[in-house]
């Protein structure tokens, strides 16, 4: 009894929380995937864990080069660092081959947050609404698309994806949005309203003022 209660304490060493369960079965087992994607996943919610998270993803890529959510956390991380190529050639590994519809919506957005970084609008826009045919009614898309539509000079178009975005989500963000874009193609009127209509509804108007700059002067 004294000695199996020493094995039991043991263990129990082991087993007392999901971490350690991960790290121990990563000693007992070769390639084991799952569980260094489960570590991976528990290490990504510490900040200072962030290059070992990185390390098991990678790991998990090196034992199944197809997994959706190692790639697309890969991706974010190489889109974060300046990366844009590398975390490219993550997405686009989700976005052709996933079994998932939901995980090939993200990875097309993502695809196309990175080729607008990269100044590629065509290719941003292709991967956005194809983001949208997956999983319609992503307003981060939508805004996206209206921001490339003003960039292009189509006023008319980025109206109309920020009425989508408006629809819903109608944010006061969204809604600035929606009155600029309103206003470059001459509809002063609905645009005054679209701006009141956020003036009322925001709880910091300047701080979705300053949002708004940032985005339309990045588009």
């Amino acid at each position: 009894m004294l000695v199996l209660g020493l094995l039991t304490y043991r263990q129990v060493g082991y087993w007392h929380d999901t971490e350690s369960l991960w790290r121990r079965t990563l000693v007992l087992t070769q390639d084991n995937y799952v569980a260094h994607k489960g570590l991976a996943a528990i290490l990504l919610r510490d900040p200072g864990s962030t290059e070992e998270a990185m390390a098991h993803y990678r790991t998990v890529l090196a034992i199944r080069p197809d997994d959706a959510r190692a790639n697309v956390v890969l991706g974010e991380y190489e889109q974060r660092h300046g990366n844009l190529q590398a975390a490219i050639e993550h997405y686009q590994t989700v976005a052709f081959s996933s079994a998932s519809v939901v995980s090939r919506a993200v990875a097309c957005a993502s695809l196309g947050f990175a080729y607008g970084q990269m100044g590629q609008q065509e290719k941003a826009k292709q991967a956005l609404e194809m983001s949208l045919q997956f999983v319609p009614g992503q307003v981060p898309a939508m805004v996206a698309l209206g921001l490339i539509a003003e960039t292009d000079g189509h006023p008319a178009e980025a109206v109309r994806e920020f009425s989508r975005a408006v629809a819903i989500q109608p944010t006061d963000v969204e809604l600035l949005l929606l009155a600029h874009a309103l206003q470059q193609e001459g509809r002063a009127d609905e645009a005054n309203t679209m701006a009141e209509r956020a003036a009322r509804t925001s709880s910091n108007l300047p701080k979705a003022q300053r949002q708004v700059e940032a985005l339309l002067i990045g588009k």
